[in-house]
């Protein structure tokens, strides 16, 4: 039984002192050897929204791999033997899902039966082929988006004052009102958990993709002569209120 411990490199051997990686190949070259055990702990925060893969494919080292949200009381997903180690087995590990921008992932490598150095790939394939561009309540960081960007609005935001508005993806961190007669076309919604979309009723927003509120709040409103519209071509996730008038008779 082994009961000694090797540590060739002290960064990164714990949760709570990740070391930051980036897209691309990275080298895990942080050993930790307590029995047949290794881990290693990387942190790494997304650029834009997309499909995130993150591998050890290739890289000649049995692993398995874990990800965690920031302080690893969470786990979010794990794999082991899922690709080829380039060795001659399917000991190496990868795993992709979706995921939206500046979210903070920690990557958590556990070494079977090896103090090896190894490479793993990050790679993250972006939702728009466009920049991402943040609205702050006042203004644009990456000038105002096209048919191609990835709109993030973190400020209060009214098409009225503040300009009409199109994008591949929106994502909704703040109060957003469509209004102003306003018919807006986006190609996906996300509407973030504690946040507001309200669509006047001289107005309209049209999704050619996916709507999802995912904890936030979604309001269609109408008077006696206008009424909003949302038009969803592919699927409607959370709940959506519409204020609907009524007439009141004496």
């Amino acid at each position: 039984m082994y009961t000694n411990s090797i540590t060739t490199n002290t960064d990164g051997l714990s949760c709570a002192t990740p070391v930051e990686v980036f897209e691309g190949t990275n080298t895990q070259d942080i050993h930790q050897y307590v029995g047949y055990s290794q881990f290693a702990f990387y942190s790494y925060t997304t650029t834009t929204g997309g499909t995130l893969d993150i591998g050890s494919c290739n890289g000649g080292v049995d692993t398995t791999l874990y990800i965690f949200e920031p302080g690893c009381a969470t786990q979010l997903y794990s794999a082991g033997d899922t690709c080829a180690t380039g060795a001659g087995n399917n000991y190496a590990s990868n795993v992709s899902f979706d995921v939206d921008p500046n979210v903070e992932y920690i990557i958590a490598w556990y070494s079977n039966y090896s103090i090896s150095n190894f490479d793993f790939d990050i790679t993250l394939t972006p939702t728009c082929s466009g920049t991402t561009t943040t609205w702050d309540g006042t203004s644009w960081s990456n000038s105002a988006p096209d048919a191609n960007s990835y709109a993030i609005i973190s400020g209060a935001y009214s098409t009225s004052t503040d300009g009409a508005i199109t994008a591949c993806f929106m994502q909704v961190d703040a109060a957003v009102t469509i209004d102003g007669t306003t018919d807006a076309a986006i190609s996906e919604v996300l509407v973030m958990a504690g946040n507001t979309l309200s669509i006047d009723e001289t107005s309209s927003l049209t999704v050619s993709g996916d709507f999802t509120n995912s904890g936030g709040t979604v309001t269609l409103n109408s008077t006696a002569d206008d009424f909003s519209s949302l038009i969803v071509t592919g699927t409607a996730t959370g709940d959506i209120t519409y204020n609907r008038y009524v007439n009141v008779y004496d």
